[in-house]
């Protein structure tokens, strides 16, 4: 039996000289001692009471043993959900930090960056994004089409293919859509 409680520790801990290993090695054999003992208490013919005692202590052993390791696995779980919690902080402030980063990055576009960025998003020709732009400033088509030297007739045919490129039906719809 010490041969066989021997070869698990030596298996468990690689080397039976870590202090881990001897610590467990002699509270293994002492909660092993008692049992061991017991041909000896029946042979000598030892009261009841002293046989009850002797297994009753290998028990009670045993039991410190898994309470030592259950006790060290709870902390050591403790302290690894304590620095996961660190981590996670750590991580929610960075990605705090990239947040506020982007927000006033977007609120330092102008209008005028974000009605570009989607007229390219609704791939809206350059004649389109003029008359787009004149039509969102609040001129009337006759004015546009004063102001680009083209007929009305031109500036409501854009703005017709402008109205279907960014799926809107009428002039506020298509404002909205295209960022104003």
């Amino acid at each position: 039996m010490i041969i066989s409680v021997s070869k698990g520790i030596k298996n468990k801990y690689g080397t039976l000289n870590s202090l881990n290993a001897l610590e467990e090695w002699s509270i293994l054999l002492s909660c092993l001692a008692p049992w061991i003992a017991l041909p000896l208490i029946a042979y000598f013919n030892i009261s009841q009471a002293v046989e009850v005692l002797t297994t009753n202590t290998g028990f009670l052993l045993l039991f410190a043993l898994h309470l030592k390791y259950n006790v060290r696995q709870l902390r050591n779980d403790y302290y690894q959900l304590k620095l996961s919690e660190a981590k996670l902080q750590t991580w929610n402030e960075a990605l705090q930090v990239e947040v506020d980063k982007r927000t006033s990055e977007i609120e330092r576009l102008s209008k005028e960056e974000r009605f570009k960025i989607k007229c390219k998003q609704f791939s809206l020709t350059q004649r389109e994004k003029e008359i787009a732009l004149l039509v969102l400033i609040g001129n009337t088509y006759k004015q546009v089409a004063e102001q680009l030297y083209i007929t009305e007739r031109t500036v409501a045919k854009h703005i017709q293919n402008i109205f279907e490129k960014v799926n809107a039906s009428n002039k506020t719809e298509m404002c909205n859509k295209l960022g104003t």
